[in-house]
């Protein structure tokens, strides 16, 4: 299993991953009526999104 390197409370609507390497990461977004898990492979040319 994967290392949590960023944890994020209360309400968002951007993310800045500017600060982390080109990987593929995965983000668990959850509250009270949500749960997702979301891939996202960032390089250095572009970001794509996985569902």
């Amino acid at each position: 299993m994967g290392q949590a390197i960023k944890t994020l409370s209360g309400i968002h609507i951007k993310v800045d991953i500017i600060d982390l390497p080109a990987e593929m990461y995965i983000f668990d977004i959850r509250d009270k009526t949500i749960n997702v898990r979301q891939q996202l492979y960032k390089n250095r040319i572009h970001l794509s999104f996985a569902v």
